[in-house]
């Protein structure tokens, strides 16, 4: 949450509820920082503002607001797969996979990028997500069963190259 500059999220939010133009920054994930590209927005009438992410359910984004005008949503994979008594696919695996090939497509990052942020996106989660997860008022599970076979093929792509170069990464994999 320290990484937000919610000065500006919140003054941003109360400009839009009465009104105002705003301008929205975008943080480009390439160049590793906050981008001013002239994205502007004002707000219609009966609009709903949407805020998305990691810290969405946290207080210090939400609390600001009164409490009948907030809808706390809580979206993430939470189905694990068993067979004869066994996880064979974690919840926590298929967010992996489903990161390693957005990262890959919309964030210019390989593999081994990918691998090596994992460990501090989970500690993330458990730090800055899961303690909010209770305060949400609906919960979805995105999990589709036709997903870890239609994203089988695209992770293999690109994780065959980092596990060849560096073993340590199948090592990496099997603990996402």
């Amino acid at each position: 949450i320290n990484t937000i500059d919610t000065e500006l999220f919140g003054k941003n939010l109360r400009d839009l509820l009465d009104g105002k133009e705003v301008e929205i920054p975008t943080f480009s994930f390439k160049l590793g920082k906050r981008v001013w590209v002239g994205h502007k927005m004002k707000l219609q009438e009966n609009s709903v503002i949407i805020v998305e992410g990691i810290h969405g359910l946290n207080p210090i984004i939400s609390d600001p607001f009164p409490k009948d005008s907030v809808l706390k949503v809580f979206v993430s994979v939470s189905t694990n797969i068993n067979h004869n008594g066994r996880r064979i696919l974690s919840g926590r695996k298929l967010r992996f996979v489903r990161r390693l090939v957005r990262d890959n497509l919309y964030r210019a990052s390989d593999a081994k990028r990918t691998l090596d942020m994992w460990d501090n996106v989970l500690k993330g989660e458990d730090k800055y997500l899961y303690p909010y997860k209770e305060l949400a008022d609906i919960r979805f599970d995105t999990f589709h069963t036709f997903e870890p076979g239609v994203m089988k093929r695209y992770a293999m792509k690109l994780l065959t190259p980092a596990v060849t170069k560096e073993n340590g990464y199948a090592m990496a994999v099997a603990a996402a």
